[in-house]
């Protein structure tokens, strides 16, 4: 575990987001009960917060494209076998035509995957062999569809928080669990109580031990730490800068 304590960061930070949202939604979303949409996700305003959840129009799109039902056929509880590999090593090369449809599913799910942490590392095990997928790929898609069908919502809530002390990173990794003897890190990235980013990411080189995966996760978190805690403080500084520049203009009214 990383921790960064950047002073306090922000007091009433959720709140500045919230005013930002406004203009990028629908609708506005100011009052409890609030709704609206945002990237194709689902926004709404809470007593304590915001309630952020999405990705279901293109969970049935996939459904749709690949035949999928609700309720139909073998139950699937897990997006993929434990240890699978992504390699294309087995199955039959797909043609030109079927790649092409290939790569559209696998965009759908990389861009479902965003904020579902349950489905990434196989969303980036799929889109590692978009230009040599096998028909092993095909299931693997379909299976990946089954769950998500079965399991179509992630909601994530954010409370407002008095104020935020420390930005958190969990980081974990597969050594050498890639069909190129490469490595996966993998990480969680919270901002005070609020889970703001995971992530699965194939190592750019090749660890030769299970603490050499694990230095390139650690640095990995602490780019990611750093990234968010800089992002923090400019937020809180511009918030400064804003209060003194209107308390002067106070100053200066009649």
């Amino acid at each position: 575990m990383l921790v960064m304590r950047p002073g306090e960061l922000a007091a009433g930070l959720l709140q500045k987001i919230g005013d930002k949202l406004k203009m990028k939604v629908d609708k506005p979303i100011a009052e409890p009960g609030d709704r609206g949409r945002m990237l194709g996700r689902d926004i709404s305003r809470t007593n304590l917060g915001f309630k952020l959840s999405g990705g279901e129009k293109l969970i049935h799109a996939l459904a749709l494209e690949l035949n999928v039902e609700a309720g139909v056929g073998r139950e699937v509880r897990t997006p993929a076998v434990g240890g699978e590999a992504f390699g294309p090593e087995e199955g039959d090369l797909l043609s030109e035509q079927e790649l092409s449809w290939y790569r559209s599913q696998v965009g759908k799910i990389q861009y479902t995957a965003t904020d579902r942490p349950d489905v990434q590392y196989v969303a980036r095990g799929l889109a590692r062999v978009m230009s040599k997928a096998t028909s092993r790929h095909v299931k693997i898609v379909t299976r990946l569809v089954k769950y998500l069908v079965k399991f179509p919502k992630v909601e994530y809530i954010f409370e407002e928080q008095t104020a935020i002390e420390e930005v958190r990173c969990f980081v974990d990794t597969n050594w050498g669990g890639e069909y190129d003897a490469r490595s996966v890190s993998g990480g969680a990235l919270l901002i005070g109580g609020s889970l703001v980013m995971t992530w699965s990411r194939t190592q750019g080189s090749t660890a030769l031990s299970s603490a050499e995966s694990e230095l390139y996760a650690i640095a990995s978190g602490a780019i990611e730490t750093e990234h968010a805690t800089r992002v923090l403080e400019e937020i809180l500084h511009h918030r400064e800068k804003d209060y003194a520049h209107g308390l002067k203009r106070c100053q200066r009214c009649p």
